[in-house]
């Protein structure tokens, strides 16, 4: 479990991981699901097929993609997870992220990217039919 490692131990992943759960524990954030405890999906087929080619480690091909039928769910910006920044300023981006707040003309510095909607889904999910298969 997360929150029983040495926070001094984790690694950026972990620590990221380990401040979204603390942040969603807050009164005004009690209605998400927890990342740990949810899967994640694309709002559009085109928008699958676009995270599905950004996979690290480039997973073996066809890869399906699979409607899914949820009760809760949220699209939130991804992009407020990746910005490199002191510990004190991701913070303040993790709270955008839960906030669900776009992050077009962020930051006011430094590189900006075009929102990247992810869609955090409260399990359980029912998964579909495969509507697609990724195959480059």
């Amino acid at each position: 479990m997360i929150s029983q490692r040495n926070i001094d131990s984790m690694n950026e992943t972990q620590l990221r991981e380990f401040y979204l759960e603390e942040i969603r524990k807050e009164k005004i954030f009690a209605n998400y699901a927890s990342r740990l405890q949810s899967m994640f999906d694309a709002n559009s087929i085109q928008e699958a097929i676009w995270f599905a080619e950004l996979i690290i480690p480039v997973p073996k091909k066809p890869i399906p993609i699979i409607e899914i039928y949820a009760d809760r769910f949220w699209s939130l910006d991804m992009n407020w997870l990746d910005y490199k920044c002191d510990q004190k300023q991701s913070i303040a981006y993790y709270r955008n992220y839960w906030y669900a707040e776009i992050s077009n003309h962020s930051p006011e510095q430094g590189e900006r990217k075009p929102p990247k909607i992810e869609v955090l889904i409260a399990l359980p999910a029912k998964a579909g039919n495969i509507v697609h298969y990724v195959n480059s």
